[in-house]
């Protein structure tokens, strides 16, 4: 004991173990009567050492006053140890900031006083000692939270052992709720609280009605841990359990509302979304947990009841539908048909609602399967008309449902899925437009369907397009309407158009422009007189007298029987030759596409500049598929030709880079067709180029200055090969004139701003085009050499290829006065000829 009572830490530690050693081998002995006071001594220095600063002295010291405690017998002498000894271990139980023990000492500690309650409670009769139990009881029972599982262990241990002790009745509703709350983290728990159902159902009630205030709190850990204690709980509650099942509808819905109505400050994505924060997403899944262990027919009828059709709730909708997906047995029936009311509803819900809505056709598509196709005529389109809303979550969401349809019924992609419900897709939207349910979702619909099914949706739209041109002629007047109407157009000419280039074979114009060289033409010549020669020698030798002086000399002549035998042969050869093969059925994507473009000519004189840029786009579109077809194609052209032309000087430079464009398709596509309107609109494309041409350089000879200006070539009278001084007296000079002012306007390329260089490609491109395919007069070529001079000079590859197609000459010509070619070809007659 004088050991004990000295202050070095290595003699304390060994005088512990010696006393342990002692208790356990001679422990008997100290309960003689004699030895009380002693003992007592040595149990109070056992309890100061368990509170000392060395942790090795105090586990020593524990594990001294346990060997002590065991060896004494059962009977009065613990009473009088009692309050002492738990006194000391509440002091180093309750957790305490100032003095923190580690995590074997306190299941030593537990242990110990589970072994002192165990053999000393029951002799207790003083109730002043339970109430100072019960006391400090409520303060070790806050371990229940403690990090280490062995220490929650041993408080489930001492737990049990309270349940069991008469004399601490008080104490048996905090242990069963700590065992409740032990229970979550905790094995072998559950099986403690069996005993206990009536006491459980109580507490459980208890932490139902205080759920929401607990939900409306910051803490999400207290969140969390409180429902998974009534998920727990409700499990070992084997009486009736109605009562408690009507408070957990009203207490889930009230925290389920609480939780999806955060502050608008703490929203951290679109508010689409059901759940904005970690912690909304962690009691969410919290509560789905609860939903699937409780698993209880009477909460989903009480949630059920809560659920008004005529004005739906998101929480009772949230938690009736999370419910059935974790519980599949559960009916779906009145889910199933209020998603389809939320989605069809003139007045569309919230966004959240929409998405659970979506969220509820898809798990009654995977718990249906394959006959979930007859049900497809109900809810295909609805989900399509969500997927064309301008949310992103609820494209997302429409997406997942359309992905969950087409595993469900079989399909392989969800284009298959489109088609096989086309008619009914196409015929629900032709109704809207023809209603003039005009919303914004009901053309976009259109246009989702094209990105799914591309081509092939196509020739199922007719009965569309036509909708189409009866709300446009309708509501012409309505720009925005129109404009998104014909953005639905130009969809389906940018789909059909791909279609058609796949299988697009080769077309045969009239009006070709293949040009025919010298030899060409001298075949041409005598193809044409071979047969005409063959015509003349296949005829017989026309009648040398009247038929009337024939039929007077014995009736019909011979010449005259001949003839008519000859019209009688050529009668029969006519009848008997195969009739002309009839042109082939146009396919009904060519007539879709074909309708449309006529459509743009009424309203290509809009006011709206992004509706004239959405047309010209179309036609860019339509254009190549179309061409197909010279029958149908060059009608088009003629009638869209004045429009377009118009739009060359449209205000906007947009509009007018695609009105070229459209020019320059038109020249590739009709060809020699469109010769005489391209020289008609030529003033405008001087007038064009004199806004966006620009000036070239200097050339180094020839070729000094536009406008009015003469280029001076030098030719000698010599005929010499090679050019003459410029100072000699004896040159004469040729005076060329490339159209007077042309490039007077033109803009300096180091200045060009960006609209204009791209209005200026185009207006380049479409002239190129016309070269190329619709040929253009002399005078109009000298233009386009005299535009072009920058790229001849640069020799750019489709420049000069076109352009040399049509007279390399001119080219050659055009380089030398830049000074790029070096010798002139001099026939002797003082004329440069090139």
């Amino acid at each position: 004991m004088c050991t004990i009572l000295g202050e070095k830490e290595q003699l304390q530690e060994s005088a512990y173990q010696t006393l342990r050693i002692l208790f356990q081998v001679q422990g008997a002995a100290f309960a003689d009567g004699g030895n009380i006071h002693h003992l007592s001594g040595i149990v109070v220095l056992l309890i100061d050492g368990i509170h000392g600063k060395n942790p090795q002295s105090r586990a020593t010291a524990l594990n001294a006053l346990k060997a002590c405690l065991e060896s004494l017998p059962r009977g009065d002498l613990w009473i009088q140890f009692l309050p002492g000894v738990v006194s000391a271990l509440f002091k180093v139980l309750i957790p305490n900031t100032g003095n923190r023990y580690g995590s074997k000492m306190l299941v030593g500690a537990l242990e110990v006083l589970k072994e002192v309650l165990t053999l000393s409670v029951p002799k207790i009769e003083s109730n002043e000692a339970s109430g100072q139990i019960y006391n400090g009881f409520r303060g070790v029972v806050r371990l229940k939270i403690h990090e280490r599982g062995n220490v929650r262990g041993a408080l489930a241990e001492l737990c049990s052992v309270v349940l069991g002790l008469e004399n601490l009745k008080a104490c048996t509703p905090l242990a069963v709720e700590t065992l409740l709350e032990l229970a979550v983290n905790t094995d072998d728990v559950e099986q403690k609280l069996n005993p206990f159902s009536n006491i459980l159902q109580s507490i459980l009630y208890e932490k139902v009605e205080k759920l929401p205030a607990i939900i409306a709190g910051a803490d999400d850990q207290k969140k969390i841990i409180t429902l998974q204690q009534i998920a727990v709980g409700y499990g070992l509650i084997y009486d009736d359990k109605s009562t408690l099942d009507v408070a957990l509808a009203n207490a889930l819905q009230d925290s389920v509302n609480t939780t999806l109505s955060a502050a608008p400050s703490l929203l951290i994505q679109d508010e689409t979304s059901l759940v904005h924060t970690k912690g909304q997403k962690d009691v969410l899944s919290a509560i789905e947990s609860l939903l699937q262990k409780i698993h209880s027919p009477t909460l989903t009828i009480q949630l059920s009841e809560r659920l008004e059709p005529s004005n739906p709730e998101l929480a009772p909708f949230w938690l009736l539908l999370t419910a059935n997906e974790l519980t599949p047995t559960t009916p779906m029936d009145e889910i199933y048909s209020l998603s389809l009311s939320l989605l069809t509803s003139p007045t569309p819900p919230t966004e959240r609602l929409q998405s659970l809505a979506l969220r509820a056709l898809s798990h009654q598509a995977t718990l249906t399967g394959r006959p979930f196709r007859l049900t497809l005529i109900d809810t295909l389109y609805p989900v399509l008309h969500t997927l064309a809303t301008p949310s992103a979550t609820l494209q997302t969401a429409s997406l997942q449902t359309l992905d969950t349809f087409t595993s469900a019924c079989e399909y392989p992609n969800p284009a298959a899925l489109i088609l096989d419900n086309v008619d009914y897709l196409t015929n629900a939207i032709a109704l809207k437009l023809g209603s003039f349910d005009l919303r914004p979702q009901t053309p976009q619909v259109l246009i989702w369907m094209l990105r799914l099914t591309g081509a092939a949706l196509v020739p199922y739209l007719g009965d569309v397009v036509e909708s189409i041109s009866v709300a446009l002629e309708m509501f012409h007047g309505y720009p925005a309407l129109v404009e998104v109407l014909f953005a639905v157009l130009r969809g389906v000419v940018e789909a059909g158009s791909t279609f058609d280039e796949a299988g697009r074979g080769d077309r045969l114009l009239p009006y070709s422009s293949e040009r025919m060289g010298i030899s060409a033409v001298a075949a041409f010549l005598v193809e044409r007189r071979a047969e005409f020669n063959s015509e003349q020698g296949g005829r017989e030798r026309a009648p040398q007298r009247p038929w009337k002086d024939l039929a007077e000399d014995g009736g019909e002549g011979k010449y005259l029987a001949e003839d008519r035998s000859d019209v009688e042969d050529e009668d029969q050869d006519e009848e008997s030759s195969p009739p002309e093969e009839a042109p082939p059925e146009k396919s009904q994507t060519f007539k879709t596409l074909l309708k449309i473009s006529s459509l743009t000519k009424y309203f290509l004189p809009s006011h709206s500049p992004s509706l004239r840029g959405e047309i010209l786009s179309l036609l860019l579109s339509s254009i190549p598929a179309l061409a197909r077809d010279e029958d149908s194609f060059l009608p088009l052209v003629n009638d869209l030709w004045p429009g377009v032309v118009h739009r060359l000087r449209d205000p906007e430079v947009n509009v007018r880079i695609l009105a070229w464009g459209v020019v320059g398709a038109f020249a590739r596509e009709a060809g020699s067709f469109l010769r005489e309107r391209v020289q008609g609109i030529w003033g405008d494309v001087r007038a064009v180029w004199g806004e966006v041409g620009m000036r070239g350089d200097v050339p180094p000879r020839g070729l000094e200055g536009g406008g009015g200006k003469g280029v001076l070539i030098p030719v000698t009278d010599q005929g010499d090969s090679e050019v003459a001084s410029r100072t000699e007296t004896n040159e004469r000079k040729i005076t060329l004139h490339p159209n007077d002012g042309i490039a007077s306007q033109g803009t300096d390329v180091s200045y060009q701003s960006r609209p204009l260089g791209l209005l200026r490609e185009a207006v380049k491109d479409a002239v190129l085009s016309i070269v190329e395919y619709a040929t253009v007069p002399p005078e109009a070529f000298d233009d386009v050499l005299f535009w072009l001079r920058a790229e001849i000079g640069m020799g750019e590859e489709r420049t000069m290829k076109i352009l040399e197609r049509e007279n390399d000459d001119a080219v050659w010509l055009t380089r030398y006065k830049m000074g790029l070619e070096g010798e002139i070809d001099n026939r002797g007659d003082g004329v440069v000829v090139v």
